[in-house]
């Protein structure tokens, strides 16, 4: 089964590296990749760099910065098991747009537009009406997920101590 793990964002150097911003935080998995599929082609992995927030790619048959300029915004695939998640873990793409609501207030917050990890913890960037905020996952603030709604509540106090404004 072919799973995406991300899309190239640019190159990296001038050998045919290139920066992808990956659909998971798994190190490990990152670090197992053999190949992947780009544009319906596989090609061998040759070295994986994990880096705050993205991965540097290597792979056999890109050789240079122009053939990764030609492929950027491509999504990237690997082939394996679609992985199982435990209870409270969600893909990255399935909170994508979710609505952030006070729990507190019954009030939105805005829109989830990004989740980045820089080693300490997930970081949630939301748009709201005045621009964007920033807040880490950390233990209480989320107190409730709905997928299937795309809704994401977070208890507005906890929220109000660690968010950081972004404008």
């Amino acid at each position: 089964m072919l799973i995406e793990l991300g899309y190239i964002t640019k190159p990296q150097g001038i050998k045919g590296e290139f920066r992808l911003r990956p659909n998971t935080t798994d190190g490990k998995l990152l670090k197992s990749l053999t190949s992947v599929i780009i544009n319906e082609k596989e090609h061998i992995v040759k070295n994986v760099t994990l880096r705050e927030g993205f991965i540097i790619l290597y792979v056999e048959g890109i050789n240079d910065r122009n053939q990764v300029e030609l492929m950027r915004n491509l999504k990237v695939y690997y082939e394996g098991e679609e992985e199982s998640l435990e209870e409270g873990e969600y893909f990255i793409d399935d909170l994508i747009d979710a609505e952030v609501i006070s729990e507190n207030r019954n009030m939105l917050l805005g829109k989830l537009i990004a989740i980045n990890n820089y080693g300490a913890a997930d970081v949630y960037t939301v748009k709201c009406e005045k621009g964007e905020f920033m807040f880490p996952f950390v233990r209480n603030v989320i107190t409730k997920v709905d997928l299937q709604n795309k809704k994401i509540y977070v208890d507005e106090t906890i929220l109000n101590e660690i968010k950081s404004e972004v404008l």
